[in-house]
């Protein structure tokens, strides 16, 4: 069942784009969750998704006592296909998709289930179905870190301090903090000097450096999901992955060590770096990240795509030439969708 699904998931949409999509909510796992997503990154999950993937959009449960599903139903060039996120769904889904007309359409189905009765509603539809664009030669994917492939709050740094010291954050410490970072991200102040601020406010002495440095660190965790499938979407042959982001050296390693993220680090294009300025003081980080991927691949590429959670962000990368195209991300599906709509072959 779950080999003809995904066999049946890729013969519609490797070649074709609908405004909806099936989307395996965990590539991170050996199972798959199914869900679908919609061009404005809505994600429709069925009652037995909830919690399964990383919590990128809330959702609440089913009620007591129903059980729903979704499904894409579409027919191309007279073929009718037919993908439902639940066994139960797609009898009644077929039997739906056979009484509408249309042709190189697709629809997007609730199927509801109470008791003995199953209910069949329209989401959406009929939508075109048009030919996927081809996929460039050459793709440089520039990547922001936090927010998108790892979450981070700042607040935990705090919370760590008191678990592993016993005792709280000193008031100093967090002042000193809260107005040193902003110049520690850009460069203007380097490990030396910031460890050197910061220990004796923590009450700490150099030896404690490393450890600090851990604590610092522990701010992150991966949105695995998402980092799984850049990954996935790095190894493809013509695809370069940089990342691009506004963080300090600890932070950096803290990612590349803590969460396992070197493969996906190597070469990344940071603030604090010599030459470049945060995003947000111009696009002088997207262009080292752009030229990193060049130097790479040994040639410019056909399609340069910027992702960011930050909107100024990536018009700043657009605006100044650094990105051809950009990705506003919301979360794994969504970037997924967006990905395909302009050309990518992510599966």
């Amino acid at each position: 069942m779950a080999a003809d699904l995904h066999r049946r998931v890729e013969e519609l949409q490797d070649p074709w784009l609908l405004p909806f999509r099936f989307v395996d909510l965990t590539p991170e796992l050996s199972r798959a969750h199914w869900a679908v997503v919609e061009e404005d990154g809505t994600l429709s999950r069925p009652s037995g998704a909830y919690g399964a993937a990383e919590r990128e959009v809330a959702a609440a449960g089913p009620p007591p006592g129903r059980r729903f599903a979704w499904a894409v139903a579409a027919r191309v060039r007279g073929r009718e296909h037919l993908l439902a996120t639940d066994s139960f769904a797609e009898e009644p889904a077929r039997r739906w998709l056979a009484g509408a007309a249309g042709d190189d359409a697709g629809w997007l189905l609730r199927i509801e289930r109470r008791s003995d009765t199953v209910e069949v509603r329209l989401r959406r539809g009929p939508e075109p179905v048009l030919p996927r664009p081809p996929m460039p030669a050459a793709v440089d994917l520039l990547c922001d870190l936090g927010m998108v492939l790892c979450r981070f709050e700042r607040a935990a740094f705090a919370r760590h301090f008191r678990v592993v010291y016993g005792r709280e954050l000193p008031a100093a410490a967090a002042a000193w903090i809260a107005e040193r970072r902003p110049a520690f991200e850009a460069g203007d102040l380097d490990e030396d000097a910031f460890a050197a601020g910061l220990l004796p406010r923590l009450g700490l002495a150099p030896p404690d450096r490393p450890a600090i440095e851990r604590l610092w660190g522990s701010i992150f965790s991966p949105k695995r999901s998402t980092v799984a499938f850049l990954r996935a979407l790095a190894a493809h042959p013509g695809v370069e992955l940089v990342v691009v982001s506004n963080t300090d050296p600890w932070a950096l390693r803290g990612c590349r060590e803590l969460l396992g993220l070197e493969d996906l680090l190597e070469g990344a294009a940071a603030s604090f770096q010599p030459g470049v300025r945060p995003k947000g003081e111009g696009d002088s980080l997207w262009r080292r990240a752009r030229a990193v991927a060049a130097a790479r691949r040994g040639a410019a590429a056909d399609l340069v795509v910027a992702v960011d959670d930050v909107r100024s962000y990536l018009h700043q990368a657009r605006r100044g030439g650094a990105a051809d195209a950009v990705v506003h991300y919301r979360g794994y599906p969504q970037l997924r969708f967006e990905l395909e709509r302009l050309g990518l072959r992510t599966g």
